[in-house]
């Protein structure tokens, strides 16, 4: 009889509501709790009881109904990446969603007109946090724009290239196994 109690002994683990961005700041409103069966990975997820300190987000993209790992969650001042926002003039393959990799190149404007310098590789494989598609009744050339998280040392290389008009080319990564 014990083991049997045992075996259906569940603990009450936090899931979100909905899929949560990488980047996005948490806090207990964002997340119901489950009753489920870990055995002994109890400590590898995020439980019912835990405190979300100010400042904590979601370091890869947690999906709506799913355990959270406990490796899932990071603190800001932890975080050397931040969010930026990229309009692109191209559309994106459908497997570049939130969550999902991707390869950002930039070619230099040069000179005058509409050419550019030979593309160079920004940004290598960073997680897609959010993606929006622009609605093709709007004029405004862009037809996606794509949030990534990108890493402190990058950061002013790719401010650099959108301030001065390089071209960006995003990439779906197929290397990548999150996608």
């Amino acid at each position: 009889m014990a083991l049997i109690s045992a075996l259906e002994r569940t603990q009450p683990m936090l899931v979100p509501t909905a899929n949560i961005t990488l980047g996005e700041e948490l806090d207990a409103s964002k997340f119901t709790v489950k009753e489920v069966r870990l055995d002994d990975l109890s400590g590898a997820y995020v439980s019912s009881d835990h405190a979300f300190e100010p400042g904590t987000r979601a370091a890869s993209l947690l999906r709506e109904g799913e355990l959270v790992p406990v490796h899932a969650l990071t603190s800001t001042q932890d975080e050397g990446a931040k969010p930026v926002t990229i309009d692109l003039d191209h559309t994106l393959p459908e497997a570049v969603t939130p969550g999902s990799r991707v390869d950002i190149w930039s070619a230099k404007k040069a000179g005058t007109g509409n050419t550019f310098d030979v593309p160079e590789l920004l940004l290598d494989s960073s997680e897609v946090s959010a993606l929006r598609v622009s609605d093709a009744s709007f004029s405004s050339g862009t037809k996606a724009s794509i949030e990534v998280m990108v890493p402190e040392e990058s950061l002013q290389d790719l401010l650099e290239a959108l301030a001065n008009e390089s071209r960006l080319t995003v990439i779906h990564d197929t290397s990548s196994a999150t996608s």
